[in-house]
């Protein structure tokens, strides 16, 4: 006759627990085919990271889109006074088009960086990036507002 296994001698060898006494000859051991394919995230936990900074950063996302606007109409005020030039060669022909085409480039690249940062960093670094966009954001203005002043 087979020994029976007791409830904690399973436990302890993390067995199968909470069977009470089950006798040796009844485990029985088959071969089988397992395959492990991951579900698709229901809808509502598809956006969760993005929705979590979002609420978190919003004051920040806030600031840094106000800094760029700020950016932009400093640079034409200082572009119609005269006397001053942008020299950023990347947005040098795109300044002296207008206002709007300068707005919607950099608002484009900056919304299209910090959007990935909501989706893939984690809270804590999502608050690093966005300050960080914050404070480069905050140069431009700073500057503009310097050379006008003229200081």
């Amino acid at each position: 006759m087979l020994p029976s296994l007791d409830f904690e001698v399973c436990k302890r060898n993390k067995g199968m627990v909470g069977m009470g006494k089950v006798n040796a000859s009844a485990l029985r051991v088959h071969v089988g085919r397992v395959e492990l394919v991951p579900e698709p995230p229901p809808a509502r936990v598809r956006f969760t990271r993005f929705r979590a900074n979002l609420a978190a950063c919003r004051f920040l996302l806030a600031a840094v889109l106000i800094a760029q606007v700020a950016d932009v109409v400093t640079t034409q005020i200082a572009l119609t006074r005269g006397g001053f030039v942008e020299e950023n060669g990347l947005l040098r022909s795109v300044v002296y088009g207008g206002p709007v085409g300068t707005l919607a480039l950099k608002l484009g690249a900056v919304l299209a960086v910090l959007t990935w940062a909501l989706l893939r960093l984690p809270t804590r670094r999502t608050r690093v990036a966005v300050g960080l966009a914050l404070a480069l954001s905050l140069i431009g203005p700073v500057a503009n507002l310097a050379a006008l002043f003229g200081r």
